[in-house]
């Protein structure tokens, strides 16, 4: 499972989802801001001032939950705020796809 806790800056997000994760059995933080460094440590992307603007990002970001999950199952918590509607839906549709194919392993 993956909850994703989307909204406003400030609004209180990485809070809640630490008090989710102490609260939830096998619950884990994945803090996607993680893989933006991990992007920008490599150098030579272009500077588009936010990380949510390179298509890795979005892509590792899905991969990663869905890599993370099918090797220790549970549920990941994940604060972040995406205000761009076609990067959620991006990430939101590979999400679903990764939850449709686990579903089809697991069943």
């Amino acid at each position: 499972m993956i909850i994703w806790l989307n909204g406003a800056f400030g609004a209180g997000k990485t809070t809640t989802a630490r008090a989710l994760t102490a609260v939830l059995p096998d619950a884990r933080l994945f803090d996607t801001e993680q893989v933006g460094y991990l992007l920008r440590s490599i150098g030579g992307l272009p500077a588009l001032g936010d990380f949510q603007h390179w298509p890795p990002w979005r892509a590792l970001v899905v991969d990663t939950a869905r890599q993370v999950l099918d090797y220790v199952g549970g549920t990941l918590v994940i604060p972040r705020t995406v205000l761009v509607r076609r990067y959620w839906d991006e990430i939101s549709a590979g999400l679903a796809a990764a939850a449709t194919v686990r579903g089809k392993r697991r069943g």
